[in-house]
Order: C-alpha cells, then sequence, then structure tokens
C-alpha cells in the first residue's frame, strides 16, 4: 500500500484513482458530477487509498471552499485537487 506522501507526490497514482471514480460517477459525460455524489466519489478513492474517508465536516468545509462559482457540480480537475487537499490534512 503506498503512503499519502506517494499518491500526492509528482507521478502518484492520485490523479489515475480519482480520474477512475470521477468516470464512473460521471454517467452522462458532463465533464461534471454533482455534489450530491461527491460523498460517494470521496469513500471510493479513499478506499483505493487504503484510507478512513474524510468526516461529514471534512467534506462539507472543503466543498463550500471549492464550489466558488456555486453551480452545484464538481469537475475532474476540482475533485483532484480537493482529495489532495484532504489528503495534506491527514
Amino acid at each position: 500500500m503506498a503512503s499519502i506522501y506517494e499518491l500526492i507526490a509528482e507521478g502518484g497514482r492520485l490523479p489515475e484513482i480519482t480520474r477512475k471514480v470521477f468516470n464512473e460517477l460521471d454517467t452522462n459525460q458532463s465533464g461534471q458530477i454533482e455534489w450530491d455524489e461527491l460523498s460517494e466519489a470521496l469513500n471510493r478513492i479513499y478506499a483505493e487509498c487504503g484510507l478512513n474517508p474524510p468526516t461529514a465536516e471534512d467534506v462539507e468545509r472543503k466543498m463550500k471552499e471549492l464550489d466558488t462559482d456555486k453551480s452545484g457540480t464538481i469537475s475532474a480537475e476540482e475533485l483532484e485537487k480537493y482529495v489532495r487537499e484532504l489528503l495534506g490534512d491527514y
């Protein structure tokens, strides 16, 4: 199992894991997932990384920071940034 540092370091598996989960949830291929799908995405990503998922409070706090345009959706790039920040809190 990779360490958190190895996952988020340049060349780590985090982008691959994040994209895989994102694509599974983006069933209409719009390039966006809804906020209500984010919890499922995070649970899958953290499981793939061998980590306990973030708390509901962590998710809510980061969601408010990330959705600056208040669109209620998130892109794959935003998801990766979000997960990278959450992992950085470990």
